[in-house]
């Protein structure tokens, strides 16, 4: 879902500050609103409809894609407007990346609500076994909602730093991001059956593949072998905990 966001929102804003009277903050929200629609969107169908995760997401996916080739007509846009990417450019202090200040908010408030706020206990209750948490009293439905819904304003916000630091593309930025993002959460610990995730471990997986991206990038290998190591990182790390969780078993 992460890479379909970024995707859809990406476009969008890229779309929006083209416009000449409309202003850059004007741009960023209708992007934040529309990826967050589309989180909003999933958590519905998967709550209420009980719609496995994978197959409501891969159907948003094909219809946020959609929607994003045709807000630019499959063309690529060649230049944003200087303010909009200032919003990436900028440096804190004149030495620390708005990215990464974001980068970081972002990850403290996602710590922060999963180890001390009721809604992170639920959430992982939800992921060990949702008849469970049922049973014991939580809201499954509503906290998918908002686990879906956050997820996406997450995204939508990396779809326009990501706008904004390229300052121009096309509306496929973003293809197989989603593999990005399982591969850095499955590294860093998070359990492929539910209710493990530290934002700690996951912050070490994007490190960790980002080092490797670097390195290979150095190293010249080719891009398709990039995503063959990928796949590999990512199996074996659903094996790992395969068998971890056997062993607990």
């Amino acid at each position: 879902m992460p890479g379909t966001i970024i995707q859809y929102a990406y476009g969008a804003s890229r779309l929006f500050p083209n416009l000449p009277d409309l202003p850059v903050v004007v741009a960023v929200l209708a992007a934040l609103a529309a990826g967050t629609l589309i989180g909003l969107i999933n958590g519905l169908l998967i709550a209420y409809t009980k719609i496995p995760a994978f197959i409501a997401t891969l159907g948003t996916q094909l219809i946020a894609r959609a929607l994003a080739q045709l807000y630019t007509n499959a063309y690529p846009i060649p230049e944003l407007k200087p303010e909009f990417k200032s919003i990436a450019q900028y440096n804190l202090f004149g030495a620390i990346p708005m990215v990464v200040v974001i980068f970081i908010v972002f990850a403290a408030v996602s710590g922060y609500m999963l180890t001390q706020t009721r809604f992170g206990s639920s959430i992982y209750a939800i992921g060990g076994n949702d008849q469970a948490a049922r049973v014991a009293g939580i809201n499954v439905e509503k906290n998918l909602i908002k686990v879906y819904t956050w997820c996406a304003f997450c995204a939508a916000t990396g779809g326009i730093l990501l706008a904004a630091r390229s300052g121009a593309g096309n509306s496929s930025v973003g293809l197989n991001y989603e593999l990005d993002a399982i591969a850095a959460a499955t590294v860093g610990g998070t359990s492929h059956t539910g209710g493990v995730c530290r934002i700690s471990g996951v912050i070490a997986g994007i490190l960790i593949l980002g080092v490797l991206k670097n390195g290979m990038m150095l190293l010249k290998i080719s891009p398709y072998l990039q995503q063959v190591f990928k796949g590999m990182i990512i199996i074996a790390a659903v094996v790992f905990d395969m068998r971890k969780n056997a062993k607990k078993n």
